[in-house]
């Protein structure tokens, strides 16, 4: 007889399968667990990242759009302000051509008439005992009782240019 042939069948053997049957299960169940678990988790990971990259593209377009706003305003501020520039030395060239087409008129046969009725309407302006004296630019100056009237043509042409209705926005659109 062999010691193989004189061992006794083990008692517990059964339990031990029994035991090890059931932490295999539970292993099994505990592995199954923590892997929906994991995918849980790595789902709502997915998800709060596609959240965070919808909301950081929304304020990143916001954000370039209030960029893109200010820009455009400062650039309409710009091209407004080179308009107003371009207008104003338009206005003042104006100005300045039609000072100088007035005091021209000092060289015309007809100046002395025209200064005649310059002075005369200055004299009438500032009333009696008026002092009418000829600008050097051309035109009068009329003076009485603390009362200056001045009929320059520098100024007369200036008037010219502020009469109200007088269509200055015309040259801007031509």
């Amino acid at each position: 007889m062999s010691d193989a042939d004189t061992a006794m069948p083990d008692p517990l053997a059964p339990l031990r399968q029994a035991l090890l049957s059931a932490a295999e299960r539970d292993a099994a169940s505990a592995v199954a667990a923590a892997a929906a678990d994991a995918e849980t988790t790595r789902r709502g990971a997915a998800q709060e990242a596609d959240a965070v990259r919808r909301r950081a593209r929304a304020q990143g377009e916001a954000e370039g759009r209030q960029v893109l706003d200010a820009e455009r305003a400062r650039v309409r501020r710009r091209a407004r302000a080179t308009v107003l520039s371009a207008q104003g030395e338009a206005y003042a060239r104006l100005r300045a051509e039609a000072r100088a087409a007035v005091v021209a008129l000092r060289d015309e046969p007809g100046y002395p008439a025209l200064r005649d009725r310059l002075g005369a309407r200055a004299a009438g302006m500032v009333g009696a005992g008026a002092r009418v004296t000829e600008s050097p630019d051309g035109g009068v100056v009329a003076e009485a009782r603390g009362r200056r009237v001045a009929l320059t043509l520098a100024a007369l042409a200036d008037r010219a240019l502020d009469v109200p209705g007088l269509d200055l926005e015309a040259l801007w659109t031509l």
